[in-house]
């Protein structure tokens, strides 16, 4: 069935089950297309109706539930009992940023000696680093625990472990068929999860960490949940939903300097904040510090408390993410005019196009343009010293990580999710 809406646009509706959907909307209160619309998401009852439309924090599950959890808050809290330097070891995207701010604030909180590492794309590549592992032993670290990665790093974990330190594993990211031989490994991905909540990103896993550890929800800390999950374009679904809802609020109501000062630059400073302004306005140039340099500055951003510092950051990120644009628009020329000489798009069902020159801090963001425009798995890669790095983004019903592990002996490293 057809609707014309106010938008102009002919709408086409997949159709239901019209019990179903009578059903629900006599049930719910709302209108026929609606829950049509919301059937066709895969929420199909009452409940999930209401859960959807109206959150609450019912729906939180509890921390424990995730395995490992408390074996890492009390590793964690006999670390800050013996004044142990704890290493807290991010990501340079959006979810790994305020994930590494929010383990770093909560351990604050709790008077911990702590500090905390973003790595560099270029310098130190995805995941945990050895070169940043022996900084840290020369610091003295006993603790490293990571968030948003660190699912993959089998030999990352054991070199820890060499130099004296234990490591505490957060991640949300698909694990293998086994994983890292850390102290800790907290992953509602992994197959004995109970937890039924493997939608999490990275920030949302930090989270229930921080959450053991304090014994309190840490409401205040529910804007980073907001921006990681929107970021990392997490299922707003179920727990996630009540997290970003909550977490949106507060970054409208109360929201931290870095915040305020990121979306005057971007123009957003007068408009009311919201998913679309997450996802299109502030995390770009949250990104655009770890695409063009350093990504250490973002969770500087967002922990400072210094006018005069979170503006220069500000403007940083602002500049960095112009230069981005320009560049990804050249890119994306040069990445077209490669499928159209080198890809038979007829008939290849995965486009894989990489290249010497193409900016390895942009090539995720053209892979999605790739597949956007052409609707089919895309790999953009750079290549360098003889191996292509590539990113890599899929359509619905293809599983992008399931197809890597399928070649996995074919391959030097991967890891991701089901559509990245």
């Amino acid at each position: 069935m057809a609707y014309y809406l106010e938008s102009g646009k002919n709408w086409k509706v997949r159709e239901t089950d019209p019990r179903a959907f009578n059903a629900i909307a006599r049930q719910s209160g709302i209108t026929e297309l609606s829950a049509k619309i919301l059937i066709n998401r895969g929420i199909k009852t009452a409940k999930d109706v209401k859960d959807f439309l109206a959150p609450s924090s019912k729906i939180l599950t509890e921390p424990s539930l995730i395995p490992d959890i408390k074996k890492a808050a009390d590793r964690i809290h006999k670390a800050i009992k013996d004044g142990e330097l704890i290493y807290v070891y991010g990501d340079y995207d959006v979810d790994g940023i305020t994930s590494t701010t929010l383990l770093f604030e909560a351990l604050g909180k709790l008077k911990a000696n702590v500090r905390y590492y973003v790595p560099c794309r270029f310098k130190d590549g995805y995941g945990l680093n050895k070169k940043a592992i022996d900084n840290f032993a020369k610091e003295g670290a006993k603790l490293l625990v990571t968030v948003d990665c660190g699912i993959k790093s089998f030999s990352e974990v054991n070199y820890a472990k060499k130099k004296g330190m234990d490591v505490i594993i957060t991640d949300h990211h698909e694990p293998a068929e086994s994983w890292p031989d850390a102290y800790a490994v907290i992953d509602p991905k992994l197959p004995h999860c109970e937890s039924k909540n493997d939608y999490l990103a990275g920030v949302g896993v930090a989270l229930k960490l921080a959450q053991e550890l304090c014994n309190d929800p840490l409401e205040e800390l529910y804007d980073l949940v907001a921006l990681g999950t929107v970021a990392d374009i997490a299922p707003l679904l179920a727990e996630n939903r009540y997290l970003a809802k909550q977490g949106i609020e507060l970054l409208n109501k109360n929201p931290r300097l870095g915040v305020t000062k990121l979306a005057a630059l971007a123009g957003a400073e007068k408009r009311s904040i919201n998913s679309g302004v997450i996802g299109f306005t502030l995390s770009p140039r949250l990104n655009a510090g770890g695409r063009m340099a350093n990504a250490s500055v973002c969770v500087e951003l967002l922990t400072t408390q210094d006018e005069a510092r979170a503006s220069e950051i500000a403007k940083s990120l602002e500049d960095a993410n112009r230069k981005r644009k320009d560049i990804g628009d050249k890119m994306l020329e040069e990445v077209l005019d490669n499928i159209e000489k080198e890809v038979d798009i007829d008939n290849e069902k995965v486009i894989f196009v990489a290249d010497k020159g193409w900016h390895d801090g942009i090539k995720g963001i053209i892979a999605s343009r790739v597949k956007e425009r052409f609707f089919r798995p895309a790999f953009v890669g750079t290549i360098k010293q003889g191996q292509v790095k590539a990113s890599a983004r899929s359509i619905p019903n293809f599983s992008i990580n399931d197809a890597l592990q399928n070649c996995s002996e074919l391959l030097v490293d991967f890891g991701g999710h089901k559509m990245a």
